[in-house]
């Protein structure tokens, strides 16, 4: 015979589903990257597809590896305020990307999804240097489907020595591996736009490892509570 299950049945199980989601959740911390932000620097990834063109040896991936930046980062652990504070792309004039076409859109990959918030660029110097540009989530590595995550207007260009960061901020927030980013303007070359380094801005998530934890504590609750029904 069903016995409804008492307040303090209720609350026991409750407290323990309670415990085994904290537990996980510390030791999800203590394995996940902190930042002093919650939010980390994310590698750009790899290049899909490249609508800009390459000018000689300024090639793409000069402005997605970190090879001209002044202090490397790790993807997806390094806290991103700070880093973006106290790094500049050293070689300002040399270790950049330079297109072909003052216009056009590079697909990424990520690699895997992540929430993404908003980005750091080390711009050119000169009037090759990125001026107004969109960016685009997509479902999926078609690029059929698109998001805006934002438009930047005016992006400040170099002094003309090393590249200082600048930290732009997304419009909305999207969780996504696929990101376009498409450029319409630099500030006055009629050929040729530049940037220096690529770096997006990604919030830390819950790792399956809270959950998969809270689901477990709910099966087990749920399993005592019908086995105590039943005696």
């Amino acid at each position: 015979m069903y016995e409804f299950p008492t307040a303090r049945g209720r609350t026991g199980r409750a407290r323990l589903l309670q415990l085994v989601c904290l537990s996980a959740a510390i030791l999800d911390a203590a394995l996940q990257p902190a930042g002093l932000n919650d939010t980390v620097i994310l590698s750009p990834g790899i290049a899909l597809a490249n609508a800009l063109g390459e000018k000689g040896d300024q090639t793409l991936s000069d402005a997605l590896d970190q090879s001209g930046l002044s202090a490397p980062y790790i993807s997806w652990t390094t806290d991103f305020l700070t880093y973006i504070r106290t790094t500049t792309n050293a070689d300002g004039n040399n270790r950049i990307f330079r297109s072909n076409n003052p216009t056009g859109y590079l697909n990424l990959d990520l690699g895997r999804q992540f929430n993404i918030t908003g980005l750091a660029l080390w711009n050119a110097n000169g009037d090759r240097a990125l001026r107004d540009f969109e960016i685009f989530a997509s479902a999926d590595a078609t690029f059929s489907t698109l998001t805006s995550l934002a438009a930047f207007v005016n992006v400040a260009q170099g002094n003309g020595g090393a590249l200082e960061a600048q930290a732009l901020t997304f419009s909305s927030s999207a969780l996504t591996r696929y990101v376009r980013v498409r450029i319409t303007n630099n500030y006055g070359h009629k050929d040729q736009v530049s940037f220096g380094e690529l770096g997006f801005q990604a919030t830390l998530e819950p790792s399956p490892l809270v959950l998969y934890a809270c689901a477990l504590g709910l099966f087990f609750s749920w399993n005592r509570h019908k086995a105590v029904s039943a005696s």
